[in-house]
């Protein structure tokens, strides 16, 4: 699990509820007071992934980059804003009324992505693991 400074107790939380070695996070790193996850060490772990399933962020350049699969959840970004043209990508995202907003910060309930399912992504991720995504 790589994250941002805000996500790091949902990262340990989740590497927690999985219960499986193969499930980590470095989110820890900078426990002590340290610089924390450099860009550095979040590309080289793209570029080691087997797959990844990530948001619209950085990472998700990084694996087009590496010619890593990746399966991009999409909120409130236009898919179309950021389209990469990987062919390695699956971009999952619902049609909402509010959506997509391109905003920041959602005034409702983030509808755009709550209804992005944990299934769908799995889904998705088999696919491309088995070359039928």
């Amino acid at each position: 699990m790589l994250c941002g400074p805000a996500e790091r107790e949902q990262a340990r939380r989740i590497v927690t509820v999985a219960d499986h070695p193969a499930v980590v996070t470095l989110a820890g790193l900078d426990a002590v007071g340290g610089p924390g996850l450099s860009l550095g060490l979040t590309k080289a772990c793209v570029r080691r992934a087997d797959l990844l399933v990530t948001t619209d962020s950085g990472p998700r350049h990084f694996a087009h980059a590496f010619d890593r699969p990746v399966v991009t959840l999409f909120g409130p970004t236009h898919v179309a804003w950021t389209e990469t043209y990987h062919t390695r990508a699956v971009h999952l995202q619902k049609k909402v009324d509010c959506g997509p907003c391109q905003r920041r910060v959602c005034p409702l309930d983030h509808r755009c992505m709550k209804t992005l399912s944990p299934a769908e992504a799995f889904d998705a991720a088999e696919g491309l693991l088995q070359g039928i995504a």
